[in-house]
């Protein structure tokens, strides 16, 4: 299980290690949206297994904020919060290999 965030180096070593989305902003250095979150700090459960499927964390970012009318509008960050791991996941899957919902 993965404690919750309590530094900067913890942010840096769950992007590298795949369990949050960052990606690098010319300006500012790396990015990461709060929204990935739980209540307890922590990355929200299968977030790393579907941004996993993406190319880069901005793209699975977009998608995860996005509601794709392969899961009919509702919003796959907010599934994933509910725990809904497998829907969010089946959609991706289906949304990256070209799929109509």
């Amino acid at each position: 299980m993965t404690k919750g965030l309590k530094t900067r180096q913890s942010v840096q070593e769950w992007r590298k290690e795949g369990k949050i989305i960052g990606w690098q902003n010319a300006r500012w250095g790396y990015v990461f949206p709060v929204g990935q979150l739980d209540g307890r700090n922590r990355p929200l459960q299968g977030l790393a297994y579907v941004a996993a499927l993406f190319n880069d964390g901005y793209a699975a970012w977009a998608w995860l904020t996005t509601p794709p009318p392969s899961l009919e509008g509702a919003l796959p960050l907010a599934l994933l919060a509910e725990g809904l791991i497998q829907t969010v996941a089946n959609a991706a899957k289906g949304d990256l290999q070209g799929d109509f919902g």
